[in-house]
């Protein structure tokens, strides 16, 4: 039994979903035993969304700069996101973006290119990234994590041009990301609205994801798509100081 192994008692329901998502992701067989597919990706330090998304680049035959660039989005997604969220921040990040970004995968890749003068190996500049509102916890493991995808692939930052992406570059990225997101799928829901506006569910209903949510504010997504594959959100509560 599983739990015999693990520190913290796992419930069976939790087996099962995980054991599906694999199955969908293409990792296990109808068996559930390990395909090659899934024996690549646990080549990866990344959760297994994650590792699948990193495996439709390496595995697929893409060129070598999509490989690097879904590893870089791969990576700032597993360290949470680069972005430093508190009462106390501008949203200076947003100045890191370019121009023509337009959702959220492509931002994680602008944000992680535009750090990189800010790691060195071993360190993040962390007075640097405050004042970028770059969370540097997380730009730190981000970028650490990077190295350890890309080592596993034999791939080097050093020996690829990474210029600019084009559009259809950009596409390659989000197609190797959703390639691992089969259970991020989101519906808007017609009927129900947010005040900053609408409301989405998850397609799998019955299932623990199938929560209503909103997009954040903070989203580089443009309008309202009836559908979109994504992360559920981080977000931070604010409390009161008790008075004493």
């Amino acid at each position: 039994h599983l739990n015999n192994f693990t520190l913290h008692p796992v419930r069976g329901s939790s087996i099962i979903n995980a054991n599906e998502t694999l199955l969908r992701l293409g990792a296990v067989d109808n068996e559930y035993r390990t395909t090659s597919r899934g024996i690549d990706m646990n080549l990866f330090p990344l959760r297994p969304e994650l590792s699948r998304a990193v495996v439709e680049a390496w595995r697929v035959k893409r060129r070598l700069e999509t490989i690097a660039r879904t590893a870089i989005v791969a990576s700032a997604i597993e360290a949470g996101g680069l972005q430093y969220y508190t009462r106390a921040t501008n949203d200076s990040w947003k100045g890191l973006l370019r121009e023509t970004t337009a959702d959220d995968i492509i931002a994680q890749y602008d944000l992680m290119r535009a750090t990189e003068q800010y790691y060195d190996g071993m360190h993040v500049d962390e007075r640097a990234l405050l004042q970028l509102d770059i969370d540097p916890k997380n730009a730190y493991r981000a970028h650490r994590q990077l190295g350890k995808v890309l080592r596993a692939m034999g791939i080097s930052l050093s020996d690829i041009h990474l210029s600019e992406p084009t559009p259809d570059e950009e596409q390659d990225i989000r197609d190797c990301m959703t390639a691992g997101m089969v259970d991020m799928i989101y519906r808007r829901l017609q009927a129900r609205r947010h005040e900053d506006g609408p409301i989405y569910a998850n397609v799998l209903s019955g299932r623990e994801t199938t929560v209503a949510r909103a997009l954040s504010d903070r989203s580089q997504l443009a309008g309202d798509p009836s559908l979109i594959a994504a992360w559920p959100r981080w977000y931070e509560i604010h409390r009161k100081p008790n008075k004493q």
